[in-house]
């Protein structure tokens, strides 16, 4: 299969579907699509197309030439005088440009309502999928007074193109949604997305959108979950912005400050944050959106958690995660002695197989079980590796002792659900293992591949989310580290 540059991966794919075309200019090439995110490649090929038999038995046509005037100019001198100094060309003059935007950090703060209405997942998978820029760190808060007062002193801004009458709008409502519940005194949920990239916050901020007091659309984050509702005289009924976002670099610099500085007391694995019925029990589990919602920018992480919002539980606990090679294999530590175990009967039947057709004779069948209890542990050990390879982006085998805590390369997003029965609730909205066996409307159907590449990951217990959630460590305060190797000590 050719192999050919995909702009959209940024790197080289075999193409798939490859048809050999002819361009205008008679020169070969090969058309196809990529494997990977199916956006269309093109590759040209040495040399021009040869006329087709028919075509090559035709006599040639001579166009008529045009008449041409034969005049006779008097030669220029031999040692023409140099032209005055005013009409000298002089070399074209270069512009000391940049050839690229530095790169920005921009935020994204969903706000109490749209979680509590489930409002995450489609606004996670818009600013995903719509922007050029990459994820590098989120955050749940519960905003103490002093945060919520510092924040929205720097709302409104001379420096927002949302009408000013707007802008005060989001402030007061900062003030009160952003701050704890009046009657309760429990603090509210708001959820932190961290940005990175060139011209990020204009990006940012073109997805989330601005409020006009007359526009009604669909576009926008805040055209489609938004809500600015008047009366007949102009009076606000009712307003919701649903994500807030900054509308300069300026401005994303200092409300960031602002959040990092208070992240460590009012930020991470919130307690305390949803109220129950006393007989009620609630539980912790955690999620992982794996590896492979990552190749490349979609809305597939957002569209999980979307599906697991099905389930009614609350958000509590959020981290961007590269699992390190030693966390990867304490987390899948307890399947490591099954896959060496278990799998002996499957390996000793492929062996099976695979000796009978090339030897040509039968294989008894306690030499069968003696295959399996060789081939087994090795195929075992094998398979763990590729588990860790895969969550890690190394193997154990093939890593530096001196890596084995670093951060891995590939990327991931932890989640800690909480609520009533919520293990229960996750791993029925996940579905099995196997993404064949999966039900209709189950994640791994939908988004799964095979046992390994099965979109996501959830805690089969309350006591493996207690350890698994201590490996993944939710509340490590990655957002902070992020803005503070950018923005310097807050």
């Amino acid at each position: 299969m050719p192999e050919g540059y995909c702009v959209k991966c940024k790197a080289k794919k075999e193409i798939a579907d490859a048809v050999e075309e002819v361009m205008k200019n008679g020169r070969k090439a090969i058309k196809g699509r990529c494997p990977t995110c199916g956006v269309v490649m093109f590759k040209i090929l040495g040399g021009k197309a040869s006329l087709p038999p028919a075509a090559a038995a035709l006599p040639r046509r001579r166009l008529p030439q045009p008449l041409s005037l034969h005049l006779r100019l008097p030669r220029p001198p031999l040692n023409p005088l140099p032209r005055p100094a005013k009409h000298r060309l002089q070399p074209p003059r270069t512009l000391n440009l940049p050839l690229s935007m530095p790169e920005q950090l921009a935020y994204a703060l969903i706000t109490p309502h749209s979680l509590h209405k489930s409002r995450t997942g489609g606004i996670i998978a818009r600013l995903i999928a719509r922007t050029n820029v990459d994820l590098v760190a989120a955050r749940m808060f519960a905003p103490g007074p002093e945060l919520v007062r510092e924040y929205a002193e720097q709302v409104v801004s001379t420096h927002d193109p949302q009408d000013r009458r707007i802008q005060e709008l989001i402030r007061d409502y900062v003030l009160a949604q952003f701050s704890p519940d009046p009657k309760s005194g429990r603090r509210r949920r708001v959820m932190l997305l961290l940005f990175k990239g060139e011209d990020a916050v204009r990006q940012v901020r073109s997805v989330v959108g601005s409020f006009s007091l007359h526009r009604r659309g669909g576009q926008t984050i805040r055209e489609t979950y938004g809500d600015l509702i008047l009366d007949e005289q102009d009076n606000v009924r009712y307003f919701e912005p649903a994500v807030l976002a900054a509308p300069t670099p300026d401005e994303a610099v200092a409300k960031l400050r602002i959040w990092a500085k208070h992240s460590d007391a009012d930020g991470g694995v919130l307690e305390d944050v949803v109220t129950y019925e006393p007989e009620e029990k609630p539980e912790r589990t955690l999620v992982l959106l794996k590896p492979d919602n990552f190749r490349f920018a979609s809305g597939r992480p957002g569209n999980m958690i979307d599906f697991f919002s099905r389930t009614g539980l609350f958000i509590v606990g959020i981290k961007l995660h590269q699992m390190s090679v030693a966390q990867a294999m304490e987390f899948y530590g307890p399947v490591r002695e099954i896959l060496r175990t278990k799998l002996q009967d499957v390996v000793a039947n492929r062996a099976r197989d695979i000796l009978e057709k090339e030897l040509g004779f039968r294989i008894p069948l306690s030499e069968q079980k003696k295959l399996g209890e060789v081939l087994g542990p090795v195929f075992g050990e094998n398979q763990f590796e590729n588990i860790v390879r895969f969550m890690a982006g190394r193997s154990p085998s093939e890593c530096d002792p001196s890596l084995m805590t670093s951060p891995g390369t590939e990327k991931c997003i932890a989640l800690i659900y909480e609520g009533v029965n919520a293990v229960a609730k996750i791993r029925d909205v996940l579905g099995p293992t196997d993404p064949t066996k999966a039900p209709p409307g189950s994640i791994r159907r939908e988004f799964g591949s095979n046992i390994m590449v099965n979109a996501a990951h959830a805690s089969d217990s309350v006591e493996n989310a207690r350890r698994e959630m201590r490996i993944v460590n939710v509340g490590e305060n990655l957002f902070k580290r992020v803005v503070e190797g950018v923005l310097g000590k807050i």
